[in-house]
């Protein structure tokens, strides 16, 4: 836990709480699938300032309030600013794809060019 989210960690939040909060969702029927989530979004947001509630006050408690969010909902809520490195990571390869595409289109352009200037006058009207 201290190594995964010290943030969190130094707020006393606990893994015998995500214990607790597996059990209880787990007896309710109700999802575990964004438990990790949660904490990540929790984690970013004690280290990018401070824990704030749906209305944006700061929370006094953090890892009470974390604690409560989940065992009842089952998640906490995605904060403001957040980006996801894998959200990230998607985009910056999107547009990585999208430069090597313009380069690409760049040289057969130019290829193209040169191939059609070595063309007499006669060749071009031909085509």
């Amino acid at each position: 836990m201290q190594e995964w989210y010290p943030h969190l960690f130094g707020e006393g939040f606990q893994s015998s709480q995500i214990h607790q909060i597996v059990n209880d969702l787990h007896t309710r029927c109700r999802s575990l699938d964004l438990i990790i989530k949660s904490l990540d979004y929790a984690e970013w947001e004690l280290a990018h300032g401070k824990m704030v509630d749906k209305e944006g006050r700061v929370v006094g408690k953090p890892a009470s309030y974390l604690f409560t969010s989940l065992k009842q909902q089952g998640h906490y809520r995605r904060p403001q600013g957040y980006v996801d490195p894998l959200e990230k990571a998607l985009e910056e390869e999107k547009r990585r794809q999208e430069d090597l595409l313009k380069q690409r289109e760049a040289i057969e352009e130019k290829v193209f060019q040169g191939w059609l200037d070595s063309l007499s006058d006669k060749d071009k009207e031909k085509l």
